[in-house]
Formats: structure tokens, sequence, C-alpha cells
């Protein structure tokens, strides 16, 4: 058991688990998707549950086994544990009869697609053997076929490995034909000898081009995405491989047909990152074909196995930022390096490193007051600041004691400085100086500072002593301490002063040595 001789085509259930046709051993085996060995069936014979060198295995939604009986020119079908269930066809050439079918597929519907090489034909039957319809004859031309060896059903169509001719050609399922690609050789899409044939979810074609000693990727449209393996019997090569199948989860399982073994190839699939920007950065990367330096490559690109984390680390040159596109998860987007997180791909994918060049912010005053400016981003000062492109910045202006902010102008506009320097920038802080505050006392008592000289927020209004008068009136808002009972000269409080009222448009009075009344 877990031994072959020859396996010459695989298949896979919705579990995961293989199917391989044994072909030198007359027998088919079942193994785990980990390559575990769950059990085997059959012998040389012609019997129920016998074969002669099979070749094609398929599997159906329902987990049923179906199994291009070579030799005795059948199908044969089992449930998943090799329980024989079906067969189908005899020697011939007549609807319904078989010669030598070498490859099998079933559509989502049940129906069966035989690709037979003596026949040089597919045959489509039912799920219960019914002959419906049949294409193909021998020749070159579109629709004809030279030893053809594998089958592929996808959808609504059909793909079948025609072998002698080197090339893939496509049919509806009722057999109309669509379009063909390849020719004969060694080169990106070329084939020699062809024969098996899967598809995946996502219409892309897996060739097993036996002569090349590799497996093709192709698309629907026959571009290459990617090849793998080399000619030899190590990991990752092999010797003229027969049958490929791709799960849902992209992992390639191939018959390494004359190193005698099984292959398993995570999914592999494209990651181009591109940079983009006017300003300088470098890029790194686990993956083959990518890291370089920005500007002078515009790109790298190289493959993945699929479903595994990639990392892609930017990291800006002295001045600029990097921020990335096309990442699942990304951090430091906006700084001068930026990691990008791709959490598994499940196609080819592209994610974008943009490098910003700094521009300069400079912060302007106006205005006859003060005050401070300060911002989100460090190091904004009062004259021009390099910043990267792209930077978010949020300023704040802050007056002195004895000024207001009556708001920003230039980059910014009105009571807040929010914005994005995609280029050079000035903005301007208007302070103005608080009006001085004018305290008067009605009749002949005088107060310190009361007319020409005016008062100031926190300033210490003086008050002669024995004044009897009022009110106090303040030109404006504003918060001060008045005291009482000065002398002549405002030097020396030796009693108090009493008001008749006190007039605050708002603020707070502090009253030292003074009566209200």
């Amino acid at each position: 058991p877990g031994e072959f001789e020859y396996p010459t085509n695989i298949a896979h259930d919705s579990s995961g688990n293989l199917y391989v046709a044994d072909w030198g051993n007359h027998r088919i085996q079942k193994f785990g998707s980990d390559g575990t060995y769950l059990l085997s069936w059959g012998r040389l014979g012609d019997n129920e549950g016998e074969f002669a060198y099979p070749r094609g295995i398929a599997v159906d939604g329902s987990g049923n086994v179906y199994v291009a009986d070579s030799e005795n020119h059948r199908v044969q079908k089992f449930d998943q544990s090799g329980n024989f269930l079906a067969a189908w066809g005899k020697p011939g050439s007549g609807d319904g009869e078989l010669l030598f079918p070498f490859d099998i597929a079933v559509d989502g519907g049940g129906n069966l697609y035989v690709l037979e090489f003596g026949n040089l034909r597919v045959q489509k039957l039912s799920s219960t053997g019914a002959p419906l319809a049949k294409w193909g004859s021998y020749g070159s031309g579109a629709g004809q076929f030279d030893s053809p060896y594998g089958i592929a059903v996808s959808g609504s169509n059909v793909y079948v490995a025609d072998t002698g001719n080197n090339r893939i050609q496509q049919f509806t399922n009722s057999g109309g034909y669509l379009q063909s690609f390849g020719t004969a050789g060694s080169g990106s899409g070329q084939f020699r000898q062809p024969a098996g044939i899967a598809v995946d979810a996502g219409g892309n074609l897996y060739v097993a081009d036996t002569e090349n000693n590799r497996i093709q990727k192709l698309s629907g449209t026959g571009q290459t995405l990617l090849t793998l393996g080399t000619s030899g019997s190590g990991i990752d090569q092999l010797k003229y491989p027969f049958g490929v199948t791709v799960t849902a989860a992209g992992d390639i399982y191939v018959a390494d047909t004359y190193n005698h073994r099984l292959q398993r190839f995570a999914s592999l699939q494209s990651l181009t990152v591109a940079a983009t920007g006017s300003g300088t950065g470098e890029v790194s990367a686990p993956v083959v074909g990518i890291g370089y330096v920005y500007p002078g490559v515009a790109y790298g690109s190289g493959l993945v196995a699929g479903q595994t984390p990639v990392t892609v680390t930017a990291t800006a040159a002295a001045g600029s930022i990097v921020s990335w596109t096309g990442c699942d998860v990304t951090v430091g987007n906006g700084s001068g390096q930026a990691v990008c997180t791709l959490n598994g791909l499940s196609r080819a994918s592209l994610v974008t490193a943009n490098f910003a060049p700094p521009v300069g912010l400079t912060v302007a005053f106006a205005g006859t007051g003060g005050g401070s400016v300060n911002g989100a981003v460090a190091a904004i000062t009062t004259t021009t600041t390099q910043l990267p492109q792209g930077s978010a910045v949020k300023l704040y202006a802050t007056a002195d004691r004895y000024s207001t902010f009556s708001g920003w102008s230039g980059a910014c506009i009105g009571a807040t400085c929010d914005l994005v320097l995609s280029s050079t920038s000035t903005v301007t802080a208007t302070f103005m100086a608080a009006p001085k505050v004018k305290i008067t006392t009605a009749g002949y008592a005088t107060a310190q500072s009361a007319y020409d000289t005016g008062a100031v927020s926190g300033s210490a209004i003086k008050l002669l002593g024995g004044i009897d008068a009022g009110p106090l009136t303040a030109n404006r808002g504003i918060s001060v301490t008045v005291q009482g009972g000065y002398d002549a000269a405002y030097t020396t409080a030796t009693g108090s002063s009493t008001l008749q009222q006190v007039i605050i448009r708002q603020g707070s009075v502090v009253f030292d040595r003074v009566t209200i009344r």
C-alpha cells in the first residue's frame, strides 16, 4: 500500500481525499490530503472491481468514483470506499461503446465525458451511462485529435489534452468547438505531449506537460501564468508526469508517473509589488523577485504560496513617507516605514507603495497681539518646516494672556487648521492685542488708571480713601481686583472707599477695603 507503478492520473473529492489510478498495479489507491494511505481496491482482471491498466479517474459531487478501465474498454463506478456500483461500455466504436478510454471527467449534473484514445473522440454519457453526444476524429484541424490523453470539465466547458497535436482544445459541453492553444516546443505556452489536465474554480488550466517534465498553469485564454517542475527525481522535479488535479484550496497534486510517486505543490499565486510617487525609498519582501530601491526599478514580482501570509516592508528615504494600497492589513501608512500584510493569496495580486517627497510648511504670524502655534506633526516651527508630502497636519493657535486669536489665513481659513500637504504651503495665524479696560467713577473721586491709561484684565485698581461715589464702570468684560483706602499718591492704604454701584459686563471683581452701597 502507498507504493505505485506508473501512476497515471489523480482526482480529489470535496473533503480533499485523493484517488490515484495506479496503472501498473491495476488498482485504485485512496489517500488523505496529507498523503496518509487510506485504502485501495482492484487487481488485474475483467470482473467487477477488477482493472486492466486503469488510466483516468474522476469523482462526482456525491463522492462517487469513476475509473477509465482502459484495456477492459469500459468505465466503472464505485462509492468512495471502493464498493462497485455500475459499469458501462464494451469494445467498439458505436454509441456507448468504448475503445481504450484514457480519461474521464464528470460535470455538476453527473454527466460523464469519456476520452477515447482508440476512437479519437469524446463521448458524453448520462449519469446512468446513456449516450448523449460524441465528437472528434483523427486529424489536426479544429475538433480533431491525435492520441488524446486527458480531459477536464468546468461549468459548460470541456477541455481536451490533444497530446499528439501538442495543444489544448476547448469545447462546449455538447461538443461545439471554441478555441485551442499551444504548439510543439518547450517555451512558455508550448507543449511536448501534454497528458493530464485540470481546471480550478477561477477557470485556470493546469496541464501536465509530460515530455517537458513540468506543469503549466494557463489562463482560460491560454496565457501562461506559472510553470512548476524541472526534469529530475528530486523534490519539485518531475519525470514524465501524466496526471494533475487542483483542490478548492488551490493545492496542486501531480501524478509524477515515471518517478512512481505523487507530489503536492502549494497553491502558487503571482504577487506584484509596484512603487509610485516622486519620493524615494526601498521595498523588501521574502519573495523571489521582490526587493529593490525606488526609483530605478518600477516593480518587482514573484510567486507566493497561496493561503500563506506575506509581509512586504517599504522604507522611505529621509524626508519622504510611504503608504501602501492593495493590502489586507497595513501598519505605519503615512510614516517613514510602512508594512503591508496579505493574509493569503487566492489570486494574482498587486500592492503599491507610494513614496511621497518632503514639502515645506511655513507658519507665519500677523496682527498686533502675540501667541504661539503648535501641531500634531512634530517639529512645527515659526519658519519653514520640511514635512513628507501627504502629511496630515493639524495646527493649534494659542493667544498670549493679553491677546486674542482672530483666525487662520492662507492654506487654512477660519478658526481651525486641518490640512493635507500636497505641495509647499503657508498658513498665517493672526493674533490681536486685547483692548485695555477703562475704569471710571462718577463724581470727583478718581480711580487709578481710570482715564487715559486704561487697565487690562488682572489689574489692581486702586481707589482713594474716603471715596463715597459711584458707580464703577468697565468698558468691556474684565476680571480685576479693586482695592480701596489709598492716599493721594496711591501708595498707601489708610482706610476704605465706598462705591454706590459696580457695572461690569462680564468677568469678575474682587473687592478689598471697598464698601458697596
